[in-house]
């Protein structure tokens, strides 16, 4: 199982039941840049691709589709 989706759609749920009229925006880091990459296949989301000559990561920011105001960006360890 893909730990890294779970931890967003964990995060998702509890955002969007908070009763304030807020954005959120959160961070999520991951262990695994492989499930961080399945993870933005399986919510439809652009992923960030790093630089080759950087010691960038990859990264997507999850928008929730129930509650527009909730976002959670993802980002994998460094490469």
């Amino acid at each position: 199982m893909n730990k890294t989706l779970e931890n967003v759609q964990l995060l998702e749920k509890q955002l969007t039941t908070l009763e304030l009229n807020v954005k959120h925006k959160s961070t999520l880091y991951s262990d695994n840049s492989d499930e961080v990459i399945e993870a933005a296949k399986a919510l439809n989301t652009h992923l960030y691709y790093p630089h080759p000559d950087s010691k960038e990561c990859y990264w997507f920011v999850y928008k929730s589709k129930s509650n527009p105001r909730v976002s959670i960006r993802v980002k994998g360890p460094i490469l």
